[in-house]
């Protein structure tokens, strides 16, 4: 809806703001694109070290280990989509406002 409204009259009062505040969701997006592969080869790595035999007691260190390695890289990823989605609040805050003069007119005073 709002990221159609490039190009007509009615909106062209929040074509600058709008494109200030598209260029850092642009730019979020690029970097969370690439996190859903890691995140698929991260909770991988998880689940192989759960298939590793565990009858002795080398095994069973062995499995730990790699059963808390595997934890440790599967939940990085998720840290790091937190962090990428943590900078994006303001320019969702421009947008949401932006949206909601467009949309209803209750709003334009806010």
């Amino acid at each position: 809806p709002l990221f159609r409204s490039f190009g007509y009259k009615k909106f062209a009062h929040l074509d600058a703001s709008m494109r200030q505040a598209i260029q850092p969701l642009h730019e979020s997006v690029q970097k969370l694109v690439p996190l859903i592969d890691a995140d698929t080869n991260a909770f991988s790595a998880y689940m192989a070290a759960l298939k590793l035999p565990h009858e002795t007691p080398e095994q069973k260190a062995r499995r730990e280990e790699a059963v808390e390695a595997g934890l440790m890289k599967a939940i990085e990823v998720p840290m790091s989509l937190m962090h990428a989605v943590n900078g994006c609040w303001a320019a969702l805050e421009i947008v949401a406002a932006m949206g909601m003069k467009v949309a209803c007119p209750m709003f334009r005073s806010v």
